[in-house]
């Protein structure tokens, strides 16, 4: 919930072409509060990897991507795109947090 403000601050002063890092973690830290409808509208398309920001991050925002985007289709009922998502989280990642499952 505090990080919000930070980040979204920090969002609207990105170029739309390389904010792929700060709206993944913007649609992250909604999703984390509850806003999935917030979450949704951040999750039109992939972050580019590398495009952007810092490289030490990218191999934690690209993949959450897709468990994020997994969460929100879960969360309106599209059960197997919601899937796919989530097993294209786990193709990238390794990892699987429970809440995303």
């Amino acid at each position: 919930q505090a990080a919000l403000p930070l980040l979204e601050q920090a969002y609207t002063k990105t170029l739309p072409n390389a904010d792929g890092q700060i709206r993944i973690l913007l649609a992250w830290a909604n999703l984390e509060t509850g806003h999935f409808d917030r979450a949704r509208d951040l999750l039109r398309f992939p972050p580019i990897p590398l495009s952007a920001g810092d490289q030490m991050f990218a191999s934690l925002v690209f993949p959450r991507f897709f468990a994020i985007r997994s969460a929100v289709l879960k969360q309106q009922g599209k059960q197997p795109e919601a899937e796919r998502d989530l097993q294209l989280f786990q193709r990238y990642s390794g990892d699987l947090p429970d809440k995303f499952q």
